[in-house]
């Protein structure tokens, strides 16, 4: 299993503008449709994850949008597979990025990172389980085209290592629409025989942005299907973007990302700012919510979604009394703005 934190930590920031452009999380329900005549990756071969340097030296990995895609001043074009469930949305012929990694220094151009699933996936015929695809399409009219790309009932390779069957296998698409700039990850049918394969999963949008001393910003979910908390997070508060989602969303579940406009970057940074310490906090012990002003009340929760404490925040204390160890999910209330962090009760 890879760490989806390797991956953003890997980001080169881009020298945008004072104002930048950030995404709003919200949560839909649609039915899936699977897609039809779109054109298959890997047609003829059993396939696993590519590595960068596929992405790099092999065009049948890079796709056109087939329209441009406005972010922070910059036209997107294309998109390219990295590993797991991981998709950039680049700028074919635009200003590159700088990857680092261990033993190794290359160019490509990404830009937005969407990852549905940090997953380790793999073609089900590696254990001859079934047949697993990646296919993509752009369709619609001028103006309002949408691209989509789908990972149709692929397996999950920590099942093939366990046990070399591929029983377990998920469906999902991510869409990109031309015109309003919107990102959605469709989740579909999907057979999963054992919650220990989709463990430690990371669905998250990273985008890279100087957020004063950061590289990049992002929206991360956390907890599970029908328990997912979205907090927006960057360079300076990376351990949020972790593998903290549990689970696989649903049959119909859309995650959609909406472009803001004209945030400010002080604005947004000040939100992603906000952090809780002692964390983790002992027992019977207060927390102090540090860089937050306009605090005012708070919800806990477990990992079920269960409300274990609520009140006011007192001069930026939070008192918890005597909660049970385990990890929570803090959400804080403001004057203009909310945001939620995953507590650890030691």
């Amino acid at each position: 299993m890879r760490k989806f934190t390797t991956t953003l930590m890997m980001l080169t920031a881009f020298a945008y503008g004072a104002v930048a452009q950030f995404f709003d999380y919200s949560k839909l329900n649609q039915t899936y449709t699977p897609l039809s005549g779109a054109t298959e990756i890997y047609k003829d071969s059993v396939w696993e994850d590519p590595d960068f340097f596929d992405i790099l030296s092999n065009p049948a990995l890079h796709m056109p949008l087939g329209f441009e895609f406005q972010h922070n001043g910059f036209t997107l074009d294309s998109i390219a597979i990295y590993f797991d469930g991981i998709v950039f949305l680049t700028d074919s012929v635009g200003e590159a990025i700088t990857y680092e990694g261990d033993g190794f220094s290359v160019t490509a151009n990404p830009n937005i990172v969407m990852v549905p699933t940090s997953l380790d996936i793999v073609d089900r015929q590696i254990s001859n389980s079934g047949f697993s695809k990646i296919s993509y399409m752009t369709e619609g009219n001028a103006g309002s085209r949408i691209f989509k790309i789908e990972y149709d009932q692929v397996g999950l390779h920590r099942e093939y290592d366990s046990l070399k069957t591929n029983t377990s296998f998920m469906s999902f698409q991510i869409w990109i629409h031309e015109g309003t700039n919107i990102i959605e990850y469709h989740y579909g049918p999907q057979n999963i025989s054992d919650d220990f394969f989709v463990k430690e999963n990371t669905v998250a949008l990273a985008v890279a942005v100087p957020l004063i001393d950061s590289l990049l910003t992002g929206i991360t979910l956390s907890g599970g299907p029908g328990n997912e908390m979205a907090d927006y997070v960057n360079n300076t508060n990376l351990e949020v973007i972790s593998n903290d989602y549990s689970g696989v969303a649903g049959d119909g579940v859309v995650y959609r990302f909406a472009p803001q406009q004209n945030v400010s970057v002080k604005e947004k940074s000040a939100k992603s700012n906000w952090s809780l310490y002692p964390n983790p906090v002992q027992r019977g012990k207060d927390v102090m919510l540090m860089t937050s002003p306009d605090a005012e009340t708070y919800v806990l929760l477990d990992i079920l979604g269960k409300v274990r404490a609520q009140g006011k925040v007192v001069e930026g204390k939070i008192s918890l009394g005597e909660l049970p160890r385990g990890q929570y999910i803090m959400m804080i209330q403001g004057e203009q703005s909310s945001i939620s962090r995953k507590l650890i009760v030691h």
